[in-house]
């Protein structure tokens, strides 16, 4: 009980100090940050939602205490909560339920975030219009470093098209660390014989819900034909559900390697094009694992391998 108390302290003190590192502004500092939500995501896999709940609220008041009390709430609310719902959701659920819950929770999140954003704003209008002024400086100089700007896009425009993009891009990425994250975390709990059900086949097992295509389909469709914020909202939803398919479509990849003789190479190459030509591949993933979604790409083609190979 006392080692479990521990522990439970630990990760919350550990978790807090992940969130802080970002403010060095190294790159590696913020690299170490997005690992923010891995201790939390440890207790609350081995040892349940109470300690989850006290290590989530020490980190909470941690970084209240150090920072300021806004940051704290920004802990909760972008950090642990989202941590909750994907922790739960895959133990209750299984690893497409996981996934699920860490893209929904991470699109909420991203949703609360704009919101915020424009919370000091008269209008969505005038937030566009204050960022992007903010970031046309930037984009200035990086045009007058090009030789020529491809369809002569003013600096004006490219600097709302920024703006734009913030929120889908950090839902995106938001859904990949979480979902590594909760990844790592189960391994580690795994490893301490803490897991309280067996390890999973998740390049067999991994799949959303078939509404997760509907989904996508209807926030597209609101993206593309509507304005203003309705449309951040809707591109934000977009951007979290296609970065979930595309982690469904890469179990794809990784399910219909197995056995082949040069398997290691493939996903090296998958991987490695990945970072090369980034996001194009991830988009290819994508539709892969919306076709999985209608007509099951892995159905009845393998015996399950060895758990040493379930990778």
């Amino acid at each position: 009980m006392l080692q479990q108390l521990l522990i439970t302290i630990g990760a919350g003190v550990a978790s807090a100090v992940f969130f802080f590192i970002p403010a060095k502004g190294s790159a590696l500092a913020l690299a170490l940050g997005v690992f923010a939500p891995l201790p939390l995501l440890i207790v609350a896999l081995g040892y349940g939602a109470r300690s989850f709940v006290i290590a989530g609220l020490i980190g909470a008041a941690l970084v209240a205490a150090t920072l300021s009390p806004w940051l704290g709430f920004v802990f909760l609310a972008f950090i642990a909560l989202p941590a909750a719902a994907a922790a739960n959701r895959s133990l209750t659920g299984g690893p497409g339920a996981g996934l699920a819950a860490a893209a929904g929770a991470t699109i909420v999140a991203d949703w609360l975030a704009i919101v915020i954003a424009g919370a000091g704003y008269e209008s969505f209008d005038a937030a566009v219009a204050d960022l992007s002024g903010r970031f046309q400086p930037l984009v200035t100089q990086l045009f007058a470093r090009m030789e020529s700007v491809p369809g002569d896009v003013s600096a004006a425009d490219f600097s709302t098209l920024l703006v734009y993009m913030v929120a889908p891009a950090m839902a995106a990425w938001g859904v990949f660390t979480l979902a590594v994250n909760l990844w790592l975390a189960a391994r580690i709990v795994q490893v301490s014989g803490l897991l309280p059900r067996p390890w999973p086949d998740i390049p067999a097992s991994l799949a959303l819900p078939s509404g997760a295509g509907v989904a996508l389909a209807l926030v597209l469709g609101v993206a593309l034909f509507s304005s203003g914020a309705t449309r951040i909202f809707a591109a934000t939803a977009a951007s979290g559900l296609v970065a979930a398919l595309a982690m469904q479509g890469l179990a794809v990849l990784h399910f219909r390697t197995r056995g082949a003789p040069a398997r290691g190479g493939m996903l090296v190459a998958a991987y490695g094009a990945t970072v090369v030509v980034f996001p194009w591949p991830l988009l290819v993933a994508a539709f892969i694992g919306l076709a999985d979604l209608f007509h099951p790409l892995r159905r009845g083609l393998s015996v399950p391998p060895p758990d040493s190979q379930k990778t």
